[in-house]
């Protein structure tokens, strides 16, 4: 009897401390993001670069809450929440890698954090992958 006492006791202080590491990862991984990003171009496929037009500033916002916003200048152009977890946290040293799901999105982007520059990948329907680049503003 108290070995299952103990079993038991063990299990639930197991689950409270994995819950508390996966939330506090979360943060982590979400401080990272926070903050607001403006995009440079868009690689796709490998072969073919997208710019903005000239006097069109795109930006994509990330609270530490976890909500998103992409902006043309000031005007929403699109918003939800988002959650991100990764193989490691960010650091200014060096480069970190976070999985990135959208509310509105099917998919997951791989995000790749480097100093002040981010780069959003994603597979495209034909199997090449397509890279966003922002910038930390």
């Amino acid at each position: 009897m108290k070995l299952a006492s103990r079993m038991t006791a063990l299990g639930v202080l197991c689950a409270f401390l994995a819950g508390c590491t996966k939330e506090e990862d979360s943060f982590k991984n979400t401080d990272a993001l926070a903050g607001t990003w403006k995009w440079e171009k868009t690689l796709i496929h490998n072969t073919q670069t997208v710019y903005p037009n000239p006097g069109d500033n795109y930006y994509l916002r990330f609270s530490k809450e976890g909500s998103f916003a992409f902006l043309l200048d000031s005007a929403v152009l699109r918003s939800g929440t988002y959650t991100a977890r990764g193989e490691q946290t960010y650091q200014n040293v060096g480069p970190g890698k976070l999985n990135l799901k959208l509310s509105d999105d099917r998919g997951e982007y791989l995000v790749t954090l480097n100093g002040m520059e981010m780069i959003l990948e994603y597979d495209s329907p034909f199997g090449n992958p397509t890279s966003a680049y922002y910038q930390r503003q």
